[in-house]
């Protein structure tokens, strides 16, 4: 927790993306704030990232027509420190955005199958 934001949270965390033979590692600072229903995240200024700079933020809210169900909403800006070839550059955004986002429809599909589980009664599981 962030000191006089007790709702407030701190997270680091490391982060490697290769694409086209081209590998870059960044250093990223995670602030989630849960009364927002959204995290922000930007590059951690006390490290050596390969990336000039990174910032974003993710924010769940309920689905508007679908109950019980929810939207993510992502967001992000990378720019890249030096010259890198246009299709080296491109891929290599795309590889970033996918490997960053690829764990939400997993973790959402696990979510669900615990959920459906739980309602089940014992009596539906008996033979």
């Amino acid at each position: 927790t962030i000191k006089g934001y007790p709702n407030k949270k701190k997270n680091w965390s490391f982060y490697a993306v290769s694409a086209m033979g081209v590998r870059k590692e960044y250093f990223v600072e995670h602030t989630y704030e849960p009364y927002k229903s959204c995290m922000t995240f930007q590059l951690d200024y006390s490290r050596q990232s390969d990336f000039d700079d990174s910032v974003g933020y993710w924010y769940v809210c309920d689905h508007p027509t679908i109950k019980g169900t929810s939207r993510v909403f992502y967001s992000c800006r990378l720019k890249l420190r030096g010259w890198v070839p246009g299709p080296v550059k491109n891929y290599l955004m795309k590889t970033a955005v996918k490997q960053a986002t690829l764990w939400v429809a997993k973790e959402s599909k696990a979510q669900h199958a615990r959920e459906s589980s739980r309602r089940q009664t014992p009596f539906a599981l008996r033979r």
